[in-house]
């Protein structure tokens, strides 16, 4: 009789935290409003800017893959983003289901405020090849934005995130079950 099997994601937050230092954002996460599926991370959080920022001219993320047990680790490719400010209204880029969320609205010149995202995603579809699932992904995400000739660090986060997906069978339906449901 049919069987099906269902996806089961299991998202969470291990740890969240800004990194040492003086930078001019800080991030907040709640790890209780966390949630995902295969294509997307949902995390609620919250974002104190302490002076104002011209534009945000590079993302970098240091990625570990670690098991559950966080006894092994690799460091499988480091990822680099720029134009930030440019990109914000891309629909297609993987952050913005999170900067949309953003308010007040997260434009640039980026004015010092507290910002809110609840529900804010980010998209995991173009990774849905990579061996992402059953591990812990610690990242190291570091923002900078040019003053002038400078380049200056903004906002430093360290996290860590459970992404676990398991199989669970759907209720099998049997014959007797059948001839209750023709009736």
């Amino acid at each position: 009789m049919y069987e099906d099997k269902l996806q089961h994601v299991q998202l969470s937050i291990t740890s969240w935290e800004n990194c040492p230092g003086n930078q001019s954002i800080k991030m907040y996460a709640s790890a209780n409003d966390t949630y995902g599926d295969q294509n997307k991370i949902f995390i609620s959080s919250s974002i104190d800017i302490s002076r104002d920022v011209k534009d945000l001219s590079e993302l970098t993320l240091e990625v570990h893959r670690c098991d559950f047990d966080m006894k092994k680790c690799e460091k499988p490719f480091p990822l680099r983003f720029t134009d930030l400010c440019k990109s914000f209204n891309d629909k297609s880029a993987f952050f913005y289901g999170f900067r949309s969320m953003i308010k007040p609205p997260f434009v640039c010149p980026i004015k010092a405020n507290k910002y809110t995202a609840p529900n804010g995603s980010f998209d995991l579809s173009a990774a849905y090849f990579l061996p992402i699932r059953d591990n812990v992904w610690v990242t190291k995400a570091k923002v900078y934005c040019n003053e002038g000739k400078k380049r200056e660090l903004v906002l430093c986060v360290l996290t860590a995130i459970k992404y676990k997906v398991s199989q669970t069978r759907a209720r099998r339906v049997g014959s007797r079950q059948k001839k209750i449901n023709q009736k």
